[in-house]
């Protein structure tokens, strides 16, 4: 939003404007040329080899404001360069978890008023206790001990109920779509 003080919004937007170029979004994000970056004869900014001792974390909070950016996935590889331990993580995903993930995601789905009215009273409750007994388990154990009467309450506070909801809505979307 540009206020009426300000007296140059033209600027203010060509600014804006700016701030979402990939170059300048890696370096907003990042770190600045001469820093963390050079260009190569191609324009595209690589990686500078960090100073013994000096990590890439600390370094970015020193060098770079951070902010609102857009760094899209092919911008790494044209315009930017990736860091050495995004690349790690990246090879990492692809040949550990890769071959394990289900190319389904569940729809965007619309439901009526009263469907979210009820989604919203029984996830909270649900969600709380669920949150509170994986902490409970991962820091006191008794998972193996607890897990039948942990299905019955989940049962007794709508989880069945909840899951109709959602399926109702799942099928909704797949007659729409059919």
């Amino acid at each position: 939003m540009i206020t009426a003080a300000n007296e140059h919004p033209e600027i203010t937007m060509r600014w804006v404007d700016q701030i979402y170029d990939p170059k300048m979004s890696a370096q907003i994000s990042w770190g600045p040329i001469g820093i963390i970056y050079e260009e190569d004869e191609n324009g595209m900014l690589i990686n500078k080899e960090l100073e013994e001792g000096v990590s890439m974390g600390e370094l970015r909070q020193q060098v770079a404001p951070n902010g609102p950016t857009v760094v899209l996935a092919e911008d790494f590889g044209t315009v930017v360069d990736m860091e050495p331990r995004a690349k790690q993580r990246l090879q990492d995903i692809e040949e550990v978890y890769a071959p394990y993930l289900v190319d389904e995601n569940f729809p965007q789905i619309f439901f009526s008023e009263e469907e979210l009215d009820r989604i919203n009273r029984l996830e909270v409750d649900i969600m709380d206790f669920v949150d509170q007994k994986q902490a409970s388990w991962l820091l006191n154990g008794g998972i193996e001990d607890e897990w039948d009467s942990y299905l019955e309450q989940l049962e007794r506070m709508g989880l069945n109920e909840l899951m109709e909801i959602y399926q109702d809505g799942l099928d909704r979307f797949k007659s729409n779509i059919e």
